[in-house]
């Protein structure tokens, strides 16, 4: 059993009679209820701590009604605890296997994990904190990858034979039979599968995850230094968990992405403003809508809104080496921040100002000194810009 902290009684876990103790729903994030336990003080303090992760558990669960119960003989289950009971509306909740019982399948804990941020992890090194992570995965009806939060872990010896399927591509995966796997068409139970038979993988794979240092990136001095004593500004960095910026910080990795992004197709620019006696900031994302929607998505995870798209027609001309002149015309969509604080933030990590084609600049020394897995998001969005196409030219 994985080593789960006990709400301590009293302060998250209230009495609320001499039998009945509630947890309520700012102990995790994402419980839509409280979470009650029907126990004396004596049963209470009995139940190992994974009741209490799996009753919180299932208080996420969507579309759940009142209250996730747990009776006197809660113990440690595969998704509800044991004693686990709750109700679910019936047209936005959900029938859950964990709650009704359901065939165990596993996967070997070496199973690569893909996640949401294009690093791998081995599913038995996710054990302490699945729940931190962000599981990268398909959705079979539209054929679209999604990422979501696992919400449960379990390890135990196998109930099943255990199996090694080997594709042509080379791609192995260990599992046990009963365990699905995608032929294109349906899920099939890996026991089922012979030689010859379609299974559809994820041709991506990822680099390995490693865990980055507490080193300092960018600290409230480097932003003094390059915009002066703006406390406000500051102030905000502050308040959304984005100064003293580390390694680790659980949003660099957004910031990386947005970094390399702005540095192959957006723009970082600001102007002095008489009235506020200030250089007021702002940034634009240039792209294909669809990015750009993803790129919103990433803004509000850091704390930020803006909706401003605009697409307009442009028309240039350009004067080629020949001495002949063409027109491009053709439309551009574009995604505006007006944030004065996250512009100053991403252009103190390294993202040029102003006109790039003449302003030099380079691949900033903290993505050099980043692990792996962080260079890639980083080139990931550089290259995911819409830059111009290799193509051939005489001479």
């Amino acid at each position: 059993m994985m080593d789960f902290k006990k709400p301590e009684i009293g302060k998250e876990l209230k009495q609320v009679t001499d039998t009945v103790w509630e947890i309520p729903k700012t102990y995790k994030k994402g419980m839509n209820v409280p979470a009650r336990i029907y126990a004396s003080r004596k049963l209470l303090e009995q139940m190992d701590a994974g009741v209490f992760e799996q009753v919180t558990n299932v208080a996420c669960l969507p579309g759940i009604q009142r209250y996730a119960y747990c009776m006197p003989d809660g113990h440690w289950g595969y998704g509800f605890p044991i004693g686990g009971v709750a109700a679910f509306d019936p047209e936005k909740g959900v029938i859950s296997p964990g709650g009704i019982g359901f065939d165990i399948n596993c996967l070997s804990g070496d199973t690569k994990i893909l996640t949401e941020f294009g690093c791998f992890r081995q599913i038995k090194n996710l054990e302490n904190d699945f729940e931190k992570e962000n599981i990268s995965f398909m959705n079979l009806e539209n054929r679209k990858m999604k990422e979501a939060n696992a919400i449960m872990f379990m390890k135990k010896m196998p109930d099943n034979r255990i199996l090694k399927v080997t594709t042509e591509m080379g791609e192995r995966i260990v599992l046990t039979e009963d365990h699905p796997l995608f032929n294109g068409e349906k899920m099939v139970k890996a026991g089922g599968m012979k030689e010859g038979d379609a299974l559809v993988v994820n041709p991506f794979e990822g680099v390995e995850y490693e865990k980055p240092d507490s080193s300092v990136i960018l600290d409230e001095d480097d932003i003094t230094a390059l915009v002066g004593d703006r406390k406000k500004l500051i102030r905000e960095l502050k308040w959304k968990g984005l100064l003293p910026l580390r390694m680790n910080s659980e949003k660099l990795p957004i910031l990386t992405k947005l970094a390399g992004f702005l540095t192959g197709d957006g723009h970082i620019s600001s102007f002095y403003n008489k009235r506020r006696k200030q250089d007021v900031w702002s940034m634009r994302f240039i792209g294909k809508k669809e990015d750009l929607e993803e790129i919103r998505k990433d803004i509000l995870k850091l704390g930020y809104e803006s909706n401003y798209f605009t697409t307009k027609k442009y028309e240039s001309s350009l004067n080629e080496v020949s001495g002949r002149g063409r027109r491009i015309s053709g439309k551009s969509t574009q995604f505006y921040v007006n944030s004065q604080s996250l512009a100053v933030l991403m252009y103190a990590l390294g993202v040029p100002k102003g006109d790039k084609s003449r302003t030099a600049f380079s691949v900033p020394e903290w993505i050099r000194n980043a692990p792996l897995w962080i260079k890639r998001l980083y080139l990931a969005g550089l290259f995911g810009a819409e830059l111009t196409r290799p193509c051939q030219r005489k001479g």
